[in-house]
């Protein structure tokens, strides 16, 4: 287990000891985030960035670390009303997944931004000799418990992560 999963465990850890001594405590699990602009130091950031950089006469080149890499992506604003309509709930789950259920690979991810972009891309898969990671998370809880579907399509997903304006900075 990563340092990352470690503090993950850890976090739930505290807040199911919080609910037991009677605090209104939940772990709420948010997976990867899609805004604009991107979160940092994350591959949606690389991505954007390399597409943004277009010259618009020839193919960007985004090169990918192991391109069949599946990722749950949600939208900021949906994910930040989900825990807003979760914390008003008088259901208490101690723990739940922000997710939408559904996994994208970082190759259709690329080629979804590229498409929003209206840039054409060139995607160079650097495989490396590490097992492809998929990483999807459970929406049924969210769905059947809170009403809550934040599965909203890749097209979507790109549209929110590439909102910008004429000059190429992110919008408000």
């Amino acid at each position: 287990t990563t340092a990352y999963g470690r503090s993950k465990a850890h976090a739930a850890q505290l807040m199911n000891r919080a609910a037991a001594a009677g605090l209104d405590a939940r772990t709420l699990r948010l997976f990867n985030v899609v805004s604009s602009p991107a979160p940092p130091r994350s591959p949606l950031e690389e991505f954007v960035n390399l597409i943004a950089s277009s010259d618009g006469r020839s193919p960007v080149v985004v090169s990918v670390r192991n391109a069949a890499t599946v990722r749950d992506f949600v939208p900021l604003t949906m994910a930040a009303d989900a825990i807003w309509t979760i914390s008003l709930s008088l259901r208490r789950h101690p723990v739940v997944n922000l997710c939408s259920g559904s996994g994208v690979t970082y190759a259709a991810l690329v080629e979804a931004l590229a498409t929003a972009a209206s840039v054409d891309v060139k995607l160079l898969d650097r495989a490396e000799d590490v097992p492809v990671s998929e990483v999807v998370g459970d929406a049924r809880l969210l769905s059947s418990a809170y009403g809550i579907n934040l599965n909203v399509g890749l097209q979507k997903l790109a549209a929110e992560a590439w909102r910008r304006d004429t000059k190429g900075s992110p919008q408000d």
